[in-house]
Order: C-alpha cells, then sequence, then structure tokens
C-alpha cells in the first residue's frame, strides 16, 4: 500500500499549471485587459494611506510564481474559534485560527473557498478582506494594519480583482 501512495503523490506531481492568461502574459503571448491589468495592480500594492496609496496587499500572502507563501496564517474568519486551526498540532496559543496560505493558482476552479468553505464565491472572498476581517489576538499582521473598516474597495476594483484572480487559471485544468 504504502508504493501505491508514494506512486499516486508522483503522478499528481506532474500536474504543474504554468500555462494561465497570467503566465503568457508574463511571456509577452498574451495582454491583459484594463480591467485585470487594474486587478494585477491592487494585488501587488500596499494598502498605505498615509503615503496615498490603496492596494490591497494579496501579495503578502499570495507571492511568488505558486501565488502562496506556504505559512500558516489567521486570515481573519473568527474572532472566536470554533476550528482553532494549527493549534490542534502544536498547542502554541499564537497558532489559534491559523490555516495554510493556498496556492492561487486555478482558484476560479477550487470553489468553495477558505479552509471550511464558508465562501462560495471570488467576490465573497474579495468582499470578506474588504469590509469582513475580524480581529483577534492572532490576526495576520499584514491585515491587522488595515483600518478596522476595510479597505474601502469600489466595486469597480473588486471586479478587477476577481477578473485577475480568473487570469491565474490554465484551462488544461478546467472541468469539461
Amino acid at each position: 500500500m504504502k508504493y501505491v501512495g508514494l506512486a499516486l503523490e508522483q503522478y499528481l506531481s506532474t500536474f504543474i499549471s504554468q500555462n494561465a492568461k497570467f503566465d503568457k502574459a508574463a511571456r509577452t503571448k498574451m495582454a491583459f485587459t484594463p480591467e485585470e491589468k487594474r486587478g494585477l495592480i491592487l494585488f501587488v500594492t500596499e494598502h498605505d494611506p498615509v503615503r496615498g496609496q490603496y492596494g490591497d496587499n494579496c501579495f503578502h500572502c499570495h507571492g511568488g510564481n505558486l501565488f502562496s507563501n506556504h505559512k500558516f496564517v489567521n486570515n481573519g474568519l473568527d474572532v472566536v474559534f470554533t476550528d482553532l486551526g494549527r493549534y490542534l498540532m502544536t498547542s502554541n496559543a499564537a497558532d489559534k485560527g491559523k490555516f495554510k496560505v493556498p496556492s492561487l493558482r486555478n482558484t476560479a476552479i477550487t470553489a468553495p473557498y477558505m479552509h471550511d468553505g464558508r465562501f462560495k464565491t471570488l467576490e465573497e472572498v474579495i468582499e470578506h478582506y474588504n469590509s469582513g476581517v475580524r480581529r483577534s489576538a492572532t490576526l495576520d499582521p499584514n491585515l491587522a494594519k488595515h483600518p478596522p473598516e476595510g479597505l474601502n474597495l469600489s466595486e469597480a476594483d473588486k471586479k478587477a480583482l476577481v477578473a485577475f484572480l480568473k487570469t491565474l487559471t490554465d484551462e488544461k485544468y478546467m472541468p469539461k
């Protein structure tokens, strides 16, 4: 049985998503629409009103080629944790409510979202980060520095973020 698991692991590791619109645009074989470009700018820009920057800071957790920092963070889903997350493995109080940051590759086809599936759409996810982050002692510092009332994104900015996230989907992995 051990070898079946190893064989399956080796087979699954051959599935590499690297031909999404984002990848094609990076190779200059395809251009983003203005809305997708705006979404990318929001994605990689700090939210720092003092400096006049109004981005989303997404890249802190969802950076790099896999769009993940591979860390465990509390992204502000709850104040009182019904699921203690990483704490259940470490017994470290600082890990309460922390879950592994997923890759955003192919995120448009991986609903529902969050560790417990509470969000059904990317729009709901964006709205959580825009105005629904709940503050607790273990909240990720990159989210804790945002204003308590949220990012105050316009509807156009939220749509642009969703449009950008959809560029991370490799057509090869679309359900048929």
